[in-house]
């Protein structure tokens, strides 16, 4: 038995006729789409539509909540075919009754992941010999654990991400921050190199509900945000 210490969390893509039954669930605001699956995790049942998301560049295209417009959005890949009404995401304990999600995010230990793959075999996970690990983080549980710069810069720039994060001045810093175009796509270059990039949105949700297969990623800088 694997013992989470966090509930998971289901997503529901809506169309433009379920969305009216979810009128009178909370509509988010924020920064980011991480920070709604942050909220859910603690218990908040949540609508996600176009214009929910304040900051983030990547989201709005990633989830299909708007076509691509600029050379930055044209390179984001996979996505949601445009446009996306609205999602519902709630921890899988207050899903409402009778809806399934489609697609569960689970955050817990590696050694969990193993007993995960282990129960469910490698049939169940996506295809990852042609991914990146800015995509998937099963490479590390098969075959070629990250080496060089990109195992340090994951392991020690998210550590120290996770420390900044404690302060919320920093909060305000980077909101400010990716408000820019020009900042996003110079850090999507560096992240998309050497580290995860969309894990919260694009590999824990796009890639899974594209391939009807399980994905296992590690945390991008939104997330651990």
């Amino acid at each position: 038995m694997i013992s989470l210490e966090l509930p998971p969390v289901g997503i529901k893509l809506l169309n433009e006729k379920s969305i009216n039954a979810y009128a009178g669930t909370t509509l988010f605001s924020g920064v980011s789409y991480c920070l709604a699956v942050f909220g859910a995790t603690f218990g908040m049942e949540l609508l996600l539509r176009p214009g929910s998301i304040k900051v983030c560049k990547w989201v709005p295209v990633v989830l299909g909540f708007k076509n691509a417009e600029n050379e930055f959005e044209l390179s984001i890949d996979p996505h949601l075919e445009p446009t996306v009404p609205g999602l519902y995401i709630a921890p899988l304990h207050l899903f409402r009754r009778g809806v399934s999600p489609d697609s569960v995010i689970i955050r817990t230990e590696p050694d969990h992941y193993r007993e995960m793959i282990n129960v469910l075999g490698w049939e169940s996970f996506i295809n990852f010999d042609l991914l990146k690990q800015d995509r998937t983080a099963l490479h590390t549980f098969k075959t070629r654990p990250p080496s060089g710069l990109s195992a340090l810069a994951i392991r020690y720039f998210n550590g120290a991400l996770g420390l900044l994060n404690r302060f919320t001045p920093w909060h305000s810093f980077t909101a400010l921050l990716f408000r820019s175009d020009f900042v996003t796509k110079i850090f999507d270059m560096f992240i998309t190199r050497y580290m995860a990039n969309m894990s919260m949105c694009r590999n824990s949700l796009v890639i899974p509900f594209r391939e009807n297969k399980a994905n296992i990623s590690y945390f991008c800088t939104g997330g651990i945000a």
